[in-house]
């Protein structure tokens, strides 16, 4: 086999230099890997969104779950997971500075920046909800804001992922 190979422009390895082993090179589209992995990294965001989101979403299904069993214990389930979300929320604000500072990102996505910001402004809402006492602490409001939250926040996610940010171009290589 040649020293130097190609496999539709997918690897490309280096000549061998006084008997080493060829070091890979790997094409991600038209950005090399090693490019990618000496500059930017991925942002730390959109894993942080995805969990709280997931906190919030489980506080709809707690509520329903309350709404038909009338067991105290599903609107305590409900108010613990949305007071957790909002703490996610809170550290992926910070991580989102974190990730605009370091050029993690290219620029924000206003769009989905503002569906995120809406979906913590009613789960702020629905967490003084859910400090009322009894039934009404959750049903019907409760249930209402926490099904609409996880309207938003299924479909912000189904739409493309959890990250507020656009991609970071690269140059092209030589440039």
């Amino acid at each position: 086999m040649d020293s130097k190979f190609s496999i539709v422009n997918a690897v490309k390895r280096t000549p061998l230099v006084h008997g080493e082993l060829p070091a890979p090179y790997i094409m991600w589209g038209n950005i090399p890997a090693r490019k990618r992995m000496s500059g930017a990294r991925p942002p730390v965001h959109p894993r942080i969104i995805g969990v709280g989101a997931t906190l919030l979403i489980g506080a709809f299904a707690t509520d329903v779950a309350y709404a038909q069993s009338d067991l105290f214990q599903w609107e305590n389930f409900s108010i613990w997971l949305i007071t957790a979300g909002l703490a996610l929320a809170a550290v992926a604000a910070v991580a989102l500075v974190f990730d605009a500072a370091r050029h993690r990102i290219a620029a924000i996505d206003w769009a989905r920046f503002c569906g995120f910001t809406g979906a913590v402004l009613l789960s702020i809402l629905n967490a003084f909800v859910h400090s009322r006492d009894a039934y009404t602490a959750v049903v019907p409001q409760g249930v209402i804001l926490s099904g609409i939250v996880t309207a938003i926040l299924l479909a912000l996610g189904w739409w493309r992922g959890w990250s507020v940010g656009l991609a970071p171009s690269f140059p092209p290589e030589g440039k």
